[in-house]
């Protein structure tokens, strides 16, 4: 989607300028401004013309330092020649030289540093009204311009100098990110971020947003992936074919059929040599990642160091130290410096936690081995999954139950299926035709009654039952919300989106409604979720 306003203005003015694109943008309006708008790849001359191109309108902050620069010179003379209409936005009272006096005599000037607060107002106002522009939401008050007249400027403000006083230009707040929780929501057809107030505090832009991840979320635009942080930089740009969320301060990126990784910066320091896809979802794990090339699986380092050599068949992602390799169709573990702890010998295999792992011993036997190898758990089940919370699921004829560590029985086997527990304590099961929820001593804490139900987040459960509506219960299996939502998710930071008559906003844990039902799509508030996209 284009851009509505272009920012012109000289670097020397930048505070000011992102300041006014902050003010703009928290109001609904897109804008093109460099250099955080700048496409790698391409000229700085040829992002220039082309952003001028597609705007509808140019923004000129002019200044002392603008009427001096070269650049805003040419960027008002393309603008010029392309008929666009120029708004000057006057922070000082520099006279004009003759170059902007003969693009500039005849347009209105908005005069800024009598009363900033009017100004700013009326330029947003103007900007709205404007017959090419597209306003993503409708324009709210600007903050106060506030008079400051102490030299010291708040990390959240920016200061303008003018020949009588300090002016202090209002800026939307910057939370500390780390505390900044977003939930990503959609309006028509685009996705944007809102804050747990509903504060739109990243436009709905995008073709898709996920989860914020390390403080950045993969989001989409234009058929490409790039990352933002929790204000709306675009950190990572959109230009790459597909991409993973980031961990351990690295995502995996595609571009033109090969993968590499970037980093929180958007720095590719780790170059795109390696070939098929990057284990989606796992990414870097304890330091390393796992990469094929050639056909073969190995693993590098942070430093994209190949320490283990690229001579598997396949990999799994390195946990508790130990990471599943296989070769010529047989399972083992290898340690972080390529040494094969245990031997390719297993059939099929899980990975290692809570210090051991599951592993089918002989044909359609399984048990558990611990991290030397020893048998743990002889091979007498159907199948057995990984240990948590101390609870592992075990198959017999057919059917599904839970042992402990010491591989006492929890429950019988009766039930057809039994998901992976959560760090609540808690997992989905399926017993005849229904769905319910079992604690981890085997207790069944949520009747098998529903058509669908989703694990335990924040002591609630989303239940649907008869396959109707959606309701939610909590740890003692009590419906405390009705079933009476289309759709609903998992509760985050105390909210849990619903939709009802084809509309989404969010619910507190007694039912009410915290944010209107107003979106179009809308996810949980999380960090580092699952991929969604």
């Amino acid at each position: 989607m284009a851009n509505e306003v272009f920012i012109s203005h000289s670097s020397k003015d930048k505070e000011v300028a992102d300041a006014l694109c902050r003010v703009l943008e928290q109001n609904g309006i897109r804008c093109w401004i460099a250099p955080r708008n700048i496409v790698p790849g391409v000229s700085w001359a040829g992002n220039i013309v082309r952003a001028i191109r597609d705007c509808s309108l140019m923004v000129l902050i002019y200044s002392k330092e603008s009427n001096l620069s070269q650049q805003v010179a040419n960027e008002i003379d393309k603008a010029f020649s392309q008929n666009k209409t120029i708004i000057p936005f006057l922070v000082d009272d520099t006279p004009m030289n003759e170059d902007f006096d003969y693009y500039l005599s005849r347009k209105h000037w908005l005069v800024a540093y009598n009363d900033y607060q009017s100004a700013v107002d009326l330029l947003v106002k103007t900007i709205a009204s404007h017959p090419a522009v597209i306003v993503a939401q409708a324009p709210t008050a600007t903050p106060k311009f506030t008079p400051k007249k102490a030299k010291t400027v708040s990390t959240n403000k920016v200061s303008i100098i003018t020949p009588d006083k300090d002016i202090v230009l209002p800026t939307t707040s910057k939370p500390n990110q780390a505390k900044l929780c977003l939930a990503p929501v959609k309006r028509g057809d685009r996705w944007g971020y809102i804050d747990k107030s509903g504060h739109e505090i990243i436009l709905c832009i995008y073709d898709s947003a996920n989860y914020f991840n390390e403080g950045l979320a993969q989001v989409k635009s234009n058929g490409k992936f790039g990352f933002v942080d929790k204000h709306g930089n675009e950190i990572v740009p959109c230009k790459y074919d597909s991409a993973t969320s980031f961990r351990e301060g690295m995502a995996a990126v595609k571009l033109n059929g090969r993968y590499g990784f970037v980093n929180h910066t958007g720095i590719e320091v780790i170059p795109l040599i390696y070939d098929d896809k990057i284990l989606w979802g796992d990414r870097f794990s304890e330091g390393m990642a796992a990469v094929k090339r050639n056909g073969k699986w190995g693993f590098i380092d942070v430093q994209g160091n190949e320490i283990v050599p690229c001579i598997y068949d396949d990999v799994n992602n390195f946990s508790e130290g130990l990471a599943k390799v296989i070769i010529n169709g047989k399972c083992g573990y290898i340690d972080k410096k390529g040494n094969e702890i245990i031997p390719c010998k297993y059939y099929r295999a899980g990975d290692f936690r809570e210090g051991t792992v599951n592993v089918e011993l002989f044909v359609n036997k399984w048990g558990h081995i611990d991290k030397h190898g020893n048998e743990i758990m002889p091979g007498r089940y159907e199948y057995t999954g990984e240990f948590r919370v101390g609870v592992a699921e075990v198959r017999d004829n057919g059917k599904s139950g839970l042992i402990d560590r010491q591989g006492n029985m929890l429950t019988p086997f009766i039930y057809d299926t039994i998901h992976t527990f959560n760090d609540e304590g808690f997992c989905r099961a399926y017993r005849g035709g229904k769905w319910g929820i079992l604690n981890m001593r085997g207790n069944e804490v949520v009747p098998f009654k529903y058509t669908e139900v989703s694990n335990f987040s924040e002591g609630l459960a989303m239940v649907q039952p008869n396959y109707t509506n959606y309701g939610f219960v909590d740890i003692n299996g009590e419906e405390v919300m009705p079933p009476k939502y289309d759709f609903a998710r998992d509760f985050g930071h105390g909210l849990a989106p619903v939709r009802l008559n084809g509309k989404w906003g969010y619910v507190d844990k007694s039912g009410n409604v915290a944010l209107p039902l107003s979106y179009d799509g809308a996810y949980s508030f999380k960090e580092d979720g699952i991929t969604i996209f």
